[in-house]
């Protein structure tokens, strides 16, 4: 790294005194110092993840900024140059600091600036795009799609995040109305990242917000008939999963509880869509989290489990979701008595090994091959469909 940012301020030097335009720092000269940035702040989060002392946010924070320089000592350069296209940014050049960013906030760093200074300095690309109107300026949807991203992942332990994420979604909307980004066009996977945002957000109306964007959604593609806003099943199942996770009180649970099957009546009124195995044992895991132990969850655990067996969605996941709710009596007597649980069949997930819990304590396992073909057999043909085998769709 340090030989390139020598080599980078020789060339700067060397040009500035003779005029040499073979040693004129350009476009590509400085894209690769900032891929050069790039792979060393990789480094530092790599050295992070593994405990290392010496990597902390201010580093990684220091190397965006420096990406981020770059980029405006090209903008600068080119400005004098009155168009002198051989240090004209490119959209790669744009790209590389909002990259930088959002990897300044991973979740090796997750006190860092990286959505709230993506945002600062897209808007600030997008200030330079309205008063130049060079198209080569101009912020691209996946700009926009990646900062959504980032505000998305930090609403687990950010209040605003959700908040910022849908904001800046509607913002690119707007943009994209009134002209002053005409291109813009965001697809069904941001506004599912917002869905998402809500989900792991500790907002306790996150169901009611998720349900919201999602007609909007609706609304919007009936309206337009633009599939790249249709919601498809990812988005259908993270609206049922921001209702599984939501923690108000009982009255807010009941509401999310409600909302969830409403989001399956949905689907199945849906000519493009149809429930899959994510869609019920998201389902039985909200039943589980939104209703306390009982007849009335058991009789909806059952309810839930008849769908997607007749649907031939049944998988470990949703038998391990319907024992986790139901005692071991019902969950026999809902199952027919054709499951077999291996109680402590296999080692701690990857979350129990994380948290320190599950380390003595092995998971309950489903031997998949006594589920009875009937019940999986949605999962068989799109399995044979693709191909190829994945354990959830044996």
């Amino acid at each position: 790294l340090e030989r390139v940012r020598r080599a980078l301020r020789e060339m700067k030097s060397l040009y500035a005194k003779t005029g040499d335009e073979n040693v004129k720092p350009q476009t590509a000269t400085y894209n690769y110092a900032m891929k050069a940035l790039d792979r060393h702040m990789m480094g530092v989060s790599n050295v992070a993840a593994g405990g290392g002392r010496d990597a902390d946010t201010r580093a990684v924070a220091e190397i965006a900024l420096e990406i981020q320089q770059l980029l405006e000592e090209m903008l600068s350069n080119y400005d004098v140059g009155r168009g002198d296209l051989d240090c004209k940014p490119d959209i790669s050049t744009f790209m590389s600091v909002v990259n930088a960013w959002i990897k300044c906030g991973s979740d090796v760093f997750p006190e860092a600036p990286c959505a709230t200074e993506a945002e600062a300095f897209l808007k600030q690309w997008q200030q330079l795009y309205e008063k130049t109107g060079d198209n080569d300026f101009r912020p691209s949807s996946a700009s926009y799609m990646i900062i959504i991203e980032a505000w998305s992942k930090r609403s687990r332990f950010d209040s605003v995040a959700a908040k910022k994420a849908e904001e800046l979604l509607h913002h690119a909307e707007h943009l994209s109305a009134t002209n002053k980004n005409p291109d813009l066009a965001l697809n069904v996977h941001a506004y599912t990242s917002v869905i998402n945002a809500w989900s792991r957000s500790r907002d306790y109306n996150k169901a009611k917000r998720a349900l919201k964007i999602l007609r909007y959604m609706n609304d919007k593609y009936k309206e337009t008939k633009d599939e790249m806003i249709r919601p498809n099943m990812w988005t259908y199942n993270s609206a049922i999963n921001a209702c599984a996770m939501c923690q108000g009180d009982s009255t807010q649970q009941g509401e999310a509880l409600k909302i969830s099957f409403a989001i399956l009546k949905a689907i199945k009124a849906s000519k493009k869509e149809v429930a899959n195995h994510v869609t019920y044992g998201t389902l039985l895991k909200a039943a589980n989290n939104l209703l306390p132990p009982g007849a009335e969850r058991d009789a909806i655990l059952k309810a839930i489990f008849e769908n997607a067996k007749k649907d031939g969605q049944v998988e470990s996941g949703i038998l391990l979701q319907l024992r986790n709710g139901a005692g071991a009596e019902t969950f026999h007597a809902i199952t027919e008595n054709k499951i077999t649980l291996i109680e402590g069949g296999g080692p701690p997930t990857n979350a129990a090994r994380t948290n320190g819990r599950g380390r003595n304590r092995p998971v309950t396992t489903v031997d998949e091959e006594k589920i009875p073909m009937e019940w999986r057999k949605a999962l068989i043909m799109k399995k044979e469909d693709n191909g190829k085998s994945k354990l959830w769709e044996k």
